[in-house]
């Protein structure tokens, strides 16, 4: 697969910058094509690995060696009841707990 011309990745940040509705200046757009242009790098190298006797895994703790099985087993169990944290809340209104204001609008 070849890399995108510069073009290409000028186009693709212009769209997502629209879809986002940002506006940053031409220098700016010229740091975000750098950057795309390394990463994209970094996947073409990555997309030429010979990942070809490599096992695939779902999850990075997942492993078919002595330290697989350290996740616990998913099982249903008896939570702390709403009632019961907001009987020890030091402020409440009905169901809701009360806290001090912390942002001015």
């Amino acid at each position: 697969m070849l890399a995108p011309h510069a073009s290409m990745k000028k186009e693709l940040i212009e769209h997502v910058r629209q879809l986002s509705r940002l506006r940053f200046s031409k220098e700016v757009e010229e740091r975000l094509v750098k950057k795309v242009t390394a990463i994209m790098g970094y996947v073409e190298r990555l997309n030429e690995l010979n990942t070809e006797h490599i096992e695939p895994t779902s999850h990075a703790m997942i492993s078919s060696g002595p330290s697989s099985g350290n996740l616990r087993e998913d099982r249903v169990i008896l939570s702390t009841l709403a009632s019961d944290i907001l009987s020890v809340a030091p402020e409440r209104d009905g169901a809701s707990i009360q806290v001090p204001k912390v942002i001015d609008s």
